[in-house]
C-alpha cells in the first residue's frame, strides 16, 4: 500500500503548516521574477497571429521592453533567494497531491453514483507553460487559456448530461457558463453554414477492435462526450494548473495535481512531471515514478510515471497509468528504456496494491507517447514489448495505422489558420483526407528532431494539392492502451477538436464496455 499525499508537507498540522507557509513564501519571492522574465522573453517570440499584425509587435516591444526589463533585474535578487530556499524543501515536499473537493451540485449529482458498465477515458496534451515556452509551440494567452480548457471541459459535461431533472437547479455560475457557451456556440454556428466545407464526409467510420469482436466506432467531434476520467499532459505551470483545478472541481470531485519528484539527478530542481489526472470515481491508491537517466530536453522536468488504483466500489476497481515520454531522443533510445521501466512499475504497483477481493474492471496506459506508429525515426519504439501487454486499437500492426486513425500533433505554425479556428471547423477540416494533412504532421520522420517537426511542410502535387499517402497527417503521437488480459469492448474511439487554438495537440477520448 502506498502513502496517499492530501497536503505538500509531512507531519502534524503545526510542522506541516510551517512548511507549507515557508514553501509559498518561496514562491512568492520567485514568482515576480519568473513572470516578468518569461514576458521580456516573450516580447521577441510573436505567435503566427501576432505576426499577422507587425505593427503591434513592434510597438508592444518599443514600450514594454524597458519596464519589463528592469522589473525583471529589480526582482532577481529575490528570485535566487527564493529557488535557493526552496531545494531543501523539495526534498520533502510530496510527490502528489490529492484534491477532494464536492462543490453541492457535484454532491447532488454523483451521490447517488454507482459501478456501471461503461466508462470514458479522455487524454490530453494542454501545453501549459510558462508564456515564453509555450510561445515556442506557437501558443500563447497561458493564463486564460487554462481557465477556458477548463470551462470547455465542464459545459460538455452539462450539455451532455442527461441525468440533471432542470437547469434551474445548477448553482448560478454554471448557469452563467452555459449561457455564455450558448451565445459563443450560435456565432460560431452561424460563421460555419456561411463558410461550410462541401463534400467533407460524416466522419463516422466503422472499425474492427482486435481487443474483442464488437464493432468500435471511430470519429471525429467537435465536443466533448461524457468524461469519467481525464488525463493531462505538460500542465507544467502550477499557476496555471490552479487555474483549471478551480475549474474542472465543479464537477470532479477528485483530482491528482501537482506531480514530479524533485532532484538534482531528476530535474535539477526545475519543473514537475506535467500530469494531471481527474476523476468522478473514487481513487483507492496512488504512486508517481520519476524516469531517470540521461535525458535531452526533459533534464529540467520530471517526467514519469503516475500510477492510480481506482475504488469503483468495495468489489470493483480500475486502473490508470498516465505518462509522458521523452520529446526528442536523438539517437539514445531514452523512450524505449522509460517504456521499459513503466512495464515494471506498473507490475510492482499492481502486486503491492492487490486486495484479495478485487475485481478489475479496466486497465488503461496513456499520455503523450512522442512517437507514431508509422515514422521511420520511431521503428524501435513501435516494436516495444508493452505493445505485447497492452492493446494499441487504433493501430493494424508495428508500422501500420488503422483506415481511420488520424495524427494527434498539429502543425504548430497553422494552429491560428480559419480551417483550424473553432471546434465545428477544425473538425471538418480533420474529417477531409484532403484537407487534414495541410494541418497534421505526416508520419514520415526521420529524424524526430523538434527542428524537422516544426519545419515539416506538407507534400504537394505539380498543381499544389496535398500529395496524400498512407502517412499524411498521421502523425498519432497521444495514446489510449488498454491492457490485453481484461475483457472490455471498445465501444468509441474519438479524436475531438474541442480545443481549437488551445492547443498544438488532438485531444482523444476512449468509451469501454466492462463486464461488472
Amino acid at each position: 500500500m502506498t502513502m496517499m499525499y492530501t497536503k505538500h508537507f509531512p507531519g502534524g498540522p503545526a510542522v506541516s503548516g510551517l512548511l507549507s507557509c515557508l514553501f509559498v513564501t518561496m514562491e512568492y519571492l520567485i514568482h515576480p521574477f519568473s513572470w516578468f522574465a518569461s514576458q521580456f522573453i516573450s516580447l521577441f517570440i510573436p505567435t503566427t497571429s501576432e505576426l499577422e499584425k507587425p505593427y503591434f509587435v513592434i510597438v508592444k516591444v518599443v514600450f514594454l521592453f524597458v519596464p519589463y526589463l528592469l522589473a525583471s533585474v529589480l526582482f532577481f535578487p529575490l528570485y535566487a533567494i527564493g529557488v535557493l530556499a526552496r531545494v531543501p524543501l523539495q526534498h520533502v515536499r510530496a510527490p502528489y497531491i490529492i484534491s477532494e473537493k464536492w462543490t453541492p451540485y457535484s454532491r447532488r449529482k454523483y451521490q447517488k453514483r454507482r459501478a456501471c458498465d461503461q466508462y470514458t477515458i479522455l487524454t490530453a496534451n494542454l501545453c501549459l507553460l510558462p508564456e515564453f515556452l509555450a510561445r515556442f509551440n506557437n501558443l500563447s494567452r497561458t493564463a486564460s487559456r487554462a481557465t477556458e480548457i477548463g470551462q470547455r471541459i465542464i459545459v460538455d459535461q452539462l450539455l451532455h448530461d442527461q441525468n440533471h431533472a432542470r437547469e434551474a437547479e445548477l448553482p448560478i455560475p454554471l448557469t452563467r457558463l452555459l449561457e455564455r457557451h450558448r451565445l459563443e456556440h450560435k456565432r460560431v454556428l452561424n460563421y460555419s453554414a456561411n463558410n461550410s466545407n462541401k463534400g467533407v464526409p460524416a466522419g463516422m467510420s466503422p472499425a474492427i477492435s482486435s481487443i474483442t469482436s464488437s464493432l468500435l466506432v471511430s470519429s471525429t467531434l467537435a465536443h466533448f462526450t461524457q468524461l469519467d476520467f481525464l488525463c493531462f499532459q505538460e500542465c507544467w505551470s502550477t499557476t496555471l494548473t490552479q487555474r483549471l483545478v478551480r475549474e474542472l472541481q465543479q464537477l470532479y470531485p477528485y483530482i491528482v495535481h501537482d506531480i514530479g519528484a524533485y532532484d538534482f539527478d531528476v530535474n535539477c530542481y526545475g519543473f514537475n512531471s506535467g500530469l494531471m489526472f481527474a476523476s468522478k470515481y473514487c481513487i483507492g491508491d496512488v504512486d508517481f515514478k520519476p524516469f531517470t537517466g540521461e535525458l535531452t530536453r526533459g533534464a529540467f522536468d520530471s517526467k514519469g510515471l503516475l500510477m492510480v488504483k481506482l475504488q469503483i466500489n468495495k468489489q470493483h476497481v480500475g486502473y490508470i497509468f498516465l505518462t509522458h515520454l521523452e520529446a526528442f531522443e536523438g539517437k539514445k533510445k531514452i523512450r524505449e528504456k522509460q517504456m521499459t521501466s513503466i512495464m515494471s512499475w506498473m507490475h510492482d504497483f499492481k502486486k503491492s496494491n492487490k486486495e484479495l477481493h478485487d475485481v478489475i474492471l479496466f486497465d488503461f496506459l496513456c499520455g503523450d507517447f512522442n512517437f507514431d506508429n508509422m515514422s521511420p525515426c520511431d521503428k524501435s519504439c513501435q516494436h516495444h514489448a508493452l505493445f505485447d501487454k497492452y492493446e494499441d486499437v487504433a493501430r493494424e500492426r508495428p508500422g501500420v495505422d488503422k483506415a481511420w486513425s488520424i495524427g494527434t500533433k498539429l502543425r504548430q505554425l497553422s494552429l491560428y489558420e480559419e480551417a483550424v479556428s473553432s471546434p465545428e471547423v477544425m473538425q471538418r477540416t480533420l474529417q477531409s483526407p484532403l484537407k487534414r494533412p495541410l494541418y497534421v504532421v505526416d508520419a514520415t520522420l526521420v529524424k524526430g528532431s523538434y527542428g524537422e517537426i516544426r519545419a515539416q511542410q506538407p507534400r504537394l502535387d505539380g498543381r499544389g494539392k496535398p500529395l496524400i499517402t498512407p502517412r499524411s497527417g498521421k502523425r498519432r503521437t497521444n495514446y489510449i492502451l488498454c491492457r490485453h488480459n481484461i475483457p472490455v469492448i471498445v465501444e468509441n474511439y474519438n479524436f475531438i477538436t474541442r480545443l481549437a487554438t488551445l492547443t498544438d495537440h488532438v485531444p482523444i477520448s476512449m468509451t469501454i464496455k466492462v463486464h461488472a
